[in-house]
């Protein structure tokens, strides 16, 4: 998702106190990805990373690319999802919520926003003493595509039954 100069110097700010608190090397590399990763506006895979970032000046490995999404997602900043085939990553809006609807057939990923208002009673319910900071849920099924072209086919497989 692509946000706003204000947040994002927010989750700079966050990367930054995060690499002085844990002692780590302050390099400028880190910086360089968080500054790619914010150019996406949906779920990116470290191949969709990496091709952004080779058509930049400096090219970085993969295992450095690698070892900075653990440092993200260590961070906060990123959040990570097995939805496919592939690991996604997204950066991580603070107060926002969404599900992800993901077909079974095709693979593909939907988000809808979710305010917290209509999460607080699923947590009131649980009688949880955690103060949530973010929830992300998955729902699985057919996308209406997928699911037209099911019905499709148990047409013509029908209409060939009927037929015999």
């Amino acid at each position: 998702m692509i946000i706003d100069d204000k947040a994002f110097q927010e989750i700079r700010t966050q990367l930054e106190r995060y690499i002085h608190d844990k002692k780590l090397r302050n390099s400028e590399v880190r910086y360089l990805v968080l500054d790619a990763v914010r150019t996406f506006p949906k779920h990116f895979t470290v191949d969709d990373l990496q091709e952004k970032l080779d058509k930049g000046k400096e090219k970085i490995s993969l295992s450095t690319l690698y070892n900075t999404l653990l440092v993200l997602l260590d961070a906060g900043i990123l959040l990570r999802h097995s939805l496919g085939p592939k690991a996604e990553y997204e950066l991580r809006k603070k107060g926002e919520t969404h599900l992800h609807l993901v077909c079974n057939r095709c693979g593909s990923v939907r988000e809808v926003r979710i305010l917290p208002s209509v999460l607080r009673p699923l947590f009131d319910a649980a009688k949880t003493r955690l103060e949530p900071d973010y929830l992300t849920l998955y729902m699985y099924g057919l996308c209406s595509r997928c699911k037209r072209e099911q019905k499709k086919l148990e047409r013509k497989q029908n209409t060939k039954s009927n037929e015999s």
